[in-house]
């Protein structure tokens, strides 16, 4: 989804945005409970720092950059629409904005492999809000280092986050199905989900009115790939991450659930596409049964939306992630965040902003609303708890924690999007009752590999 975003941002956004990842390599008041005052580098009465911005409307908003700018008179902010085009020029003309939006997991690895992102180990280690002691694990997806995601410098933070793979069902449309709730506190296998789904869905003459078990595949095909098969114990690239496997028994096993998943029309796939194109809309509308778009959902949750329901669907409950392997992991596979480029050159003004955004009102905005879990360890009792149901749901999240830390490894060499592409362009026609899983996972494979050897080639 993701997921890991706020407002009312769709999915689909994310998606599109994602892109300018692989177009861009070619061109290559509250103010937080203790925002450390100077870290950033004041700019003299007389003079102005503007800053440029490029990110989701609904996350940075007017209201929130005019109090930026109030509580610091000498930076102006230029922001920029998400634009993956325009990102794209900007970066080939070698004048990108000083703040960009990414996704952590699936792309940092990118834009550190290609040098655009900047170092910003110092400004953490001197802020006091930002300061590492107060950072959760999850902003490691913001670290890289050599092949490995996790480690090594940070260029940039979340602004909140979700464990991807927990589970929201709605346990009315359980009732009216006859069907036992699943475990909130015990994972669920994958296997039992999917049959599950089958009992709560609903379908009438080939519509479907009841989706039974989403999977959450507008976030992306290659994350869940990588999460089943780190469950297995295996991994999708080689240790260089110059080369992928799709054709491995762990790999294909995955792809044949994929598959049976979308013949059972229980979820948004190629085969009962949505309009709104993620699941956020039609569980809100209570058509929905479950759905494995983690905690971040909490946000849609939480809200009344007065075009289907006239309060929030306290009817709602999370559940842990899925079983797929022996290795129990509910790792966030996005994490939208921010990070400073290297080509800044008002790095300090910049800093100033993610002081601001990440530790002040934003963050206290993103904290209570539901949308994500807080990046930062002092705002996590701000999380939603005042009804039986958003206390029951930290709760889950809580318990989640352990299971978190497994970062997912996507190489550098190719964009998760443009992965998520090949994916489906060749497992699409299985789903349709075309060709068979087997050679599905060797055109992948085929096709990845050009990617990743194109993309290794725009690095070196």
């Amino acid at each position: 989804m993701q997921r890991c975003s706020s407002g009312s941002l769709n999915r689909r956004q994310f998606l599109a945005r994602s892109a300018a990842v692989a177009g861009a390599a070619a061109g290559a008041g509250l103010l937080g409970r203790s925002v450390a005052a100077g870290t950033a580098e004041a700019a003299s009465a007389h003079d102005t720092t503007t800053i440029t911005i490029m990110s989701e409307t609904s996350e940075i908003t007017p209201a929130y950059i005019a109090a930026f700018e109030k509580l610091h008179p000498n930076i102006k902010v230029n922001f920029l629409a998400d634009d993956p085009t325009r990102l794209s020029a900007m970066f080939a003309a070698g004048s990108p904005p000083d703040i960009v939006r990414a996704m952590g997991a699936s792309e940092m690895p990118h834009w550190v492999a290609r040098g655009v992102a900047a170092d910003l180990t110092s400004y953490f280690a001197k802020s006091t809000m930002l300061n590492p002691s107060n950072l959760l694990p999850v902003n490691d997806i913001f670290r890289f280092q050599g092949m490995t995601a996790g480690i090594g410098p940070r260029y940039g933070m979340v602004k909140d986050w979700s464990p991807d793979f927990s589970v929201w069902f709605n346990k009315d449309l359980f009732d009216t199905a006859g069907v036992k709730y699943i475990s909130t506190t015990q994972p669920t296998s994958l296997e039992e989900l999917l049959a599950i789904g089958k009992q709560v869905g609903v379908r009438k003459n080939g519509k479907v009115l009841v989706y039974g078990f989403d999977l959450g595949l507008v976030n992306g095909w290659t994350g869940p790939v990588i999460w089943a098969l780190g469950q297995e114990g295996k991994s999708l690239f080689s240790a260089d991450r110059t080369m992928a496997d799709f054709t491995q028994p762990e790999a294909r096993k995955f792809l044949q659930f994929l598959v049976d998943w979308a013949q059972a029309h229980v979820g948004l796939s190629p085969l009962d596409p949505d309009p709104s194109g993620w699941s956020g809309p039609p569980y809100v509308a209570q058509r929905v049964a479950m759905a494995m778009d983690g905690y971040w959902l909490g946000g849609k949750v939480n809200v009344p939306t007065s075009a289907t329901n006239s309060k929030p669907l306290t009817n709602s409950a999370l559940a842990p992630a899925p079983l797929w392997g022996a290795t129990r992991t509910d790792p966030c596979q996005t994490g939208a965040g921010l990070f400073i480029t290297a080509a800044s050159k008002n790095k300090d003004a910049a800093w100033a902003f993610f002081e601001y955004y990440f530790g002040g009102q934003p963050a206290m905005d993103r904290a209570t609303g539901g949308w994500g879990v807080p990046p930062l360890k002092s705002y996590m009792p701000d999380m939603p708890h005042g009804t039986a149901y958003q206390a029951a749901a930290l709760k889950a999240v809580q318990a989640e924690l352990p299971y978190t830390g497994k970062i997912l490894q996507f190489s550098p060499y190719a964009s998760a999007t443009a992965m998520d592409a090949v994916i489906a362009q060749y497992l699409t026609p299985v789903m349709q009752g075309q060709g068979t899983v087997d050679s599905a996972a060797a055109q992948i494979t085929a096709g990845v590999n050009k990617l990743l050897k194109l993309g290794k080639e725009q690095v070196s």
